[in-house]
């Protein structure tokens, strides 16, 4: 888990389509300390119990410690919650740690959070859950 260069601010963009059970948040930029607990914030207030969400993070660039991840991460589920459905899908390569992590806390909370490599397998993870009554 290593600095990015020179990124843009992180930043947060949530599509949740009217009438729709899954929205999309692409979280993009460097994912550092001075920014994550804002974005996460950010991101909670617009939760909501009905909807699952794809959680893309996969154009994030990691620039804080792995200490720093966990608190962020800790923070995410204090936000949060660990009932959501929610499928993270994190760059292979470059997030594999930070997927290890965040499958960690989210196995040992009981979550219904999981963390995948590509959106495809995240999405059928997703809609093989029955819909919340509306």
């Amino acid at each position: 888990m290593g600095c990015a260069a020179s990124l843009e601010l992180m930043t947060i963009k949530i599509d949740a389509p009217k009438n729709a059970h899954i929205a999309r948040v692409t979280f993009s930029g460097e994912l550092n300390r001075a920014d994550i607990e804002a974005r996460i914030g950010e991101f909670a207030s617009q939760v909501r119990t009905e909807m699952i969400y794809l959680v893309d993070l996969t154009a994030c660039a990691l620039a804080m410690t792995a200490s720093e991840f966990m608190s962020a991460v800790d923070f995410w589920f204090d936000q949060i919650g660990s009932a959501i459905r929610m499928a993270l899908v994190f760059d292979p390569d470059a997030q594999k740690e930070m997927a290890m992590l965040f499958d960690t806390k989210s196995f040992l909370l009981g979550g219904r959070q999981k963390s995948f490599h590509d959106s495809s397998a995240a999405m059928s993870w997703l809609e093989s859950w029955p819909r919340a009554a509306t």
